[in-house]
């Protein structure tokens, strides 16, 4: 094979749309159930067509989205099953993640760590739970960035896409009486005493408590998965 040339690599619009439609699935923008169509998609960010349907076929492809009927995409439906195998990976990988990036946070990173609790709280305290959402994702990648893991991480997130709309089932119990945020303070200390262990169990006991609480929440929903109705 002759020796090729790497060409450059430059963002395109379809990239960039990509890139800012992942992190609103990653994020918890959606619900679970929720329909775009390419022309809503393009005509909310601004775009035309094929962008916007680019951005949505890679995500159908990674497993964010699904293809609905017509020419619609939707955000996958839940059941019990979907959530309880998602958790089988998520709990021992992000534990894992975690307690490796743990040595790496330093001063900096506590801080960083601190802002997104600060913001966190801010937003439950006026009822934002998307703002919260986000600011509690922002808070656990940056605890499993620090573990400069790159395949690691590209398997949290591929699974963090499919959990990402889950995250409105922990509302308004979990989010309510402030268990996250205190199993995230308790987070910070751990990395401020260098304790991966500890950050691993602080971790692994979080996602145990929101696997709880959106199971309780959808055995309440009818037929039994949130979404197959929208």
């Amino acid at each position: 094979m002759p020796e090729l040339a790497s060409p450059e690599r430059v963002e395109t619009l379809s990239d960039q749309v990509y890139a800012e439609l992942r992190k609103a699935v990653l994020a918890g923008a959606f619900v679970p159930g929720q329909r775009m169509t390419i022309r809503g998609l393009a005509a909310e960010m601004k775009v035309s067509a094929t962008p916007a349907r680019e951005a949505l076929n890679r995500l159908v492809a990674e497993g964010g989205l699904e293809y609905g009927p017509g020419k619609t995409v939707r955000v996958p439906a839940i059941t019990a099953a979907k959530l309880d195998e998602i958790y089988l990976v998520r709990v021992p990988l992000e534990g894992t993640a975690a307690e490796l990036g743990a040595a790496r946070l330093g001063s900096r990173g506590i801080a960083k760590l601190e802002a997104f609790v600060e913001r966190h709280a801010a937003a439950l305290d006026r009822g934002d739970f998307r703002a919260s959402l986000r600011e509690n994702q922002g808070f656990h990648f940056t605890l499993y960035g620090a573990a400069e893991r790159p395949l690691l991480m590209q398997v949290v997130e591929a699974m963090w896409l499919r959990i990402g709309p889950m995250m409105h089932l922990l509302y308004p119990t979990f989010e309510a009486n402030r268990s996250g945020l205190r199993n995230h303070l308790a987070a910070i200390e751990a990395v401020r005493a260098g304790d991966g262990a500890a950050l691993r169990r602080i971790v692994e006991k979080d996602l145990l408590e929101g696997r709880a609480t959106m199971l309780r929440a959808l055995a309440g929903q009818a037929p039994g998965n949130l979404g197959d109705a929208a």
